[in-house]
C-alpha cells in the first residue's frame, strides 16, 4: 500500500494522486508546472536549480534520508496540510 493509501483524510486535505514518477526531474518539472508538490531526497537538491520553485526541510520525524517538500513559490493550503499529514505518520 502506498503511503498516501494511510493518510487519514481531513477535511478538504485529501490528495488527489494524477501523475506518479520515479524520475525526479521529472517531479520537479510538474511541481513547477504548478501540477502538484512532491518529497524528494536532499540528493536531489544538489541538481535542482529552478526558481519558480521552494524547497523546504521535512522536519519533526526520522526518516532513512533527508527529504524535503518541494512545492510552487506561492505555496496552496494543500501544502501545510500535506506537511501535517507526513508529520502524523511519524509513530514516534
Amino acid at each position: 500500500m502506498a503511503w498516501h493509501g494511510r493518510v487519514r483524510p481531513r477535511a478538504g486535505s485529501l490528495p488527489h494522486i494524477a501523475y506518479e514518477t520515479r524520475d525526479y526531474q521529472v517531479t520537479l518539472a510538474l511541481i513547477e508546472a504548478g501540477l502538484g508538490i512532491s518529497l524528494v531526497p536532499a540528493s536531489v537538491l544538489g541538481h535542482a536549480s529552478r526558481a519558480g520553485i521552494a524547497f523546504r526541510p521535512v522536519e519533526g520525524i526520522t526518516l532513512a534520508r533527508a527529504i524535503y517538500l518541494v512545492h510552487r513559490k506561492r505555496p496552496a493550503a494543500l501544502v501545510t496540510d500535506i506537511k501535517t499529514m507526513i508529520t502524523d505518520l511519524n509513530p514516534g
